[in-house]
């Protein structure tokens, strides 16, 4: 049997009973991909994070963020995007030591800026308040203004904090490691996404203090933890999935605390070694050793997981890849109760607990949880109009591929080139490191 979520609640997390990949965390509602954070909702790939709703790639104590991304020691902050140690801004991108901003891009250390102006604190007050922020309508009209606004600003060629050597984007503190995306702490790696503290590994999508792994889903807490899936805290583990405290252990499922086992049976240390050479030959001479298990053996259809999101692919793509398409995705539509949403914030009840709301994208059903309504009333953000899986949809879109491209810094008269995760179709404003920080300080 397997586990319907992974996660380690009643244990390491409390109150955390709906997530997924989760660890260390308390009063947590749909997070995936997530450790140490608590009062969350809808969060995902995210670390040391406290009070925060619709966000993703936050790494670093945040608190009080609303639809942000790769932030880093923000408080207080609604739309913020790749930026660190802000408090009180919102619709904000790449700024850092910045407070009461509004709407701004590539800003170091300011405060009370609207569109990268400096304001004095009462215009900047009083502008602010023209925009009712409060309000969906004010939202969306400053949603537009900072899509637009941003595209007239230069960004650069990767997101890089404290980094030596390495190739990717949005990494911090890491070393030598290349194609390595939304992680921070790598050394010496390649091929990552979505990691904290890895080193000396390949190949590894989601995963944290680990060391020479190979080819893995989340071994989490291991050492040579080769094509595993969700295997944790293990040593000298192969081809093995949902085992845990184990180690020297092949082709094993759901093991705790096993040693030189094979198929979930233990042998004499002797006796792994010598089963376990004349499995690897044999894998060998069908061309399966070194290969991860083949996507036609996963649990669900590409079309119901995260990789949709990432690289999407019409139907007619998935099927024609070996792969599996889900015709009825699971969702609710046509229970609507309330169909017209108060503009404001303040104007709606706690009675919109009670209601069924309808996603004005896919038609499908939502409800607003206690904690989010609290949340949405403390921090004076309007009710989403979006369900949960077209709001993420949306985040998802915001971020870079983790895929580069050779690409020619867009500065006129500059030559230098880089690898970049912004592709040449995409309408961004690329600088190589010397142009940026030029234009920035």
């Amino acid at each position: 049997p397997a586990l319907s979520l992974f996660n380690d609640n009643t244990i390491g997390s409390e109150n955390c009973e709906y997530t997924q990949d989760f660890a260390f965390g308390k009063n947590c509602y749909m997070c995936m991909v997530a450790w140490r954070i608590q009062d969350c909702m809808y969060v995902c790939y995210s670390a040391d994070t406290k009070d925060t709703v619709d966000s993703m790639d936050i790494l670093g104590t945040g608190e009080g963020l609303y639809e942000s991304i790769f932030d880093e020691k923000c408080f207080g902050c609604r739309n913020v995007y790749y930026s660190s140690a802000l408090i009180n801004c919102s619709f904000c991108y790449d700024c850092s030591g910045c407070e009461f901003c509004f709407l701004c891009v590539n800003l170091r250390n300011k405060k009370y800026c609207i569109k990268n102006v400096q304001y004095t604190k009462e215009e900047y007050e009083k502008i602010l308040a023209f925009y009712e922020l409060e309000t969906f309508g004010g939202s969306e009209k400053a949603k537009r203004e900072f899509e637009n606004f941003i595209l007239t600003k230069p960004r650069k060629y990767a997101f890089f904090r404290n980094c030596v050597n390495c190739i990717g984007d949005k990494l911090t503190n890491s070393k030598n490691s290349k194609y390595v995306f939304n992680t921070r702490k790598a050394e010496n790696s390649k091929y990552l996404e979505n990691g904290d503290t890895q080193k000396d590994s390949y190949d590894l999508c989601i995963g944290g203090e680990l060391s020479e792994c190979y080819e893995g889903l989340t071994p989490d807490h291991s050492n040579r933890a080769l094509f595993t899936i969700y295997t944790w805290k293990s040593v000298n583990i192969l081809y093995s999935e949902s085992c845990q405290s184990s180690k020297n252990c092949f082709g094993c499922v759901a093991l705790k605390y096993g040693e030189y086992s094979i198929f979930n049976k233990q042998y004499t240390k002797e006796e792994y070694f010598k089963l376990k050479k004349k499995i690897i030959e044999h894998m060998k001479n069908g061309g399966e050793w070194g290969e991860f298990f083949p996507m036609k053996y996963s649990p669900f259809a590409y079309n119901e997981s995260m990789a949709n999101l990432s690289f999407p692919m019409t139907k007619n793509e998935i099927i024609n890849s070996g792969l599996c398409f889900q015709d009825n995705l699971q969702q609710t539509k046509g229970k609507t109760t309330l169909k017209e949403i108060p503009d404001n914030i303040n104007d709606i009840s706690d009675n919109i607990l009670n209601e069924i709301l309808e996603c004005t994208k896919c038609k499908r059903n939502y409800k607003i949880t206690p904690n989010e309504f609290s949340f949405y009333k403390k921090w004076r953000i309007p009710v989403p109009r979006n369900c949960f899986f077209c709001r993420l949809e949306k985040r998802f879109s915001l971020r870079t591929l983790s895929s580069v491209w050779h690409r020619k810094c867009m500065k006129e008269g500059c030559k230098n080139e880089f690898e970049t995760a912004y592709a040449p179709d995409r309408p961004e404003i690329i600088y190589c490191e010397n142009c940026y920080q030029k234009e920035v300080y």
